[in-house]
């Protein structure tokens, strides 16, 4: 029950409670019981699809083949993900901009906080960040017998960098992410993320990780590599020559 429509739950106490109120067969008591859940599906289905006309935005189909806000919602469509979309619903443009590299775009959302995306894909919520974040960051440093020093390459965000310094044992910390207006908006919008950006231990330098690493030897404990999808700026960071530099 969430406070409006009731649910009817059929449990096998039901059943016996109609029985016993109307002092009836056990055939007569399971049809009661079956007209009862077919007149609850009924009213939950019907709710369920005046609920969808009213709140469904009505799109075209051009609209329907690019990522963006169409009526009110923020629709990610990619051709990677083939026969399905994301849709979130936006309270408030924060910013829109393009840097150097790609689009940037931040919302606000109605149930997922504020949102993150770059050239029309979904790169974090303030829902479920942590999720990410925290897994990323948590398990390579404690795998780490004593991790001093460490690299973010990419993570422009700073939700890295923030699980990141929470280990006492971390005496530096740098973030090289490419993109300055990542960096600058996660500063303005995304305060839940960008706060390790604040830790006197930590450096934040904007530049291409591949051309960062370059030339040091042995200089991090743990290198986390924090990048978008292949296909943008970061392509260079799947290549194995990438790999190879970071051993």
């Amino acid at each position: 029950q969430d406070g409006r429509h009731p649910l009817l739950i059929c449990t096998s106490s039901t059943f016996v409670q109609l029985r016993q109120c109307f002092c009836c067969s056990t055939i007569l008591a399971a049809r009661v019981l079956a007209l009862l859940l077919t007149l609850s599906v009924a009213v939950c289905d019907s709710e369920a699809s005046s609920l969808l006309n009213t709140q469904t935005p009505t799109m075209s189909e051009g609209e329907l083949t690019k990522p963006g806000v169409v009526g009110g919602w923020y629709l990610e469509i990619n051709n990677q993900w083939k026969g399905q979309a994301m849709g979130i619903k936006v309270k408030e443009t924060l910013f829109e901009g393009k840097s150097d590299y790609q689009d940037v775009a931040v919302y606000e959302t109605e149930t997922y906080g504020k949102m993150m995306t770059l050239d029309g894909v979904i790169q974090s919520t303030q829902r479920d960040e942590f999720s990410y974040h925290e897994m990323i960051a948590h398990l390579p440093l404690f795998s780490h017998p004593n991790p001093e020093h460490i690299c973010v390459i990419g993570g422009g965000d700073g939700g890295v960098l923030r699980e990141v310094m929470k280990h006492p044992s971390v005496k530096s910390a740098v973030l090289c992410d490419i993109d300055a207006v990542v960096i600058e908006q996660s500063k303005v919008h995304l305060k839940h993320l960008s706060i390790g950006f604040e830790d006197p231990r930590s450096e934040v330098i904007c530049g291409d990780g591949f051309e960062f690493l370059k030339g040091k030897t042995a200089a991090y404990d743990v290198i986390i590599v924090d990048s978008s999808d292949p296909d943008g700026p970061a392509g260079a960071l799947f290549g194995a020559g990438f790999y190879k530099m970071g051993n």
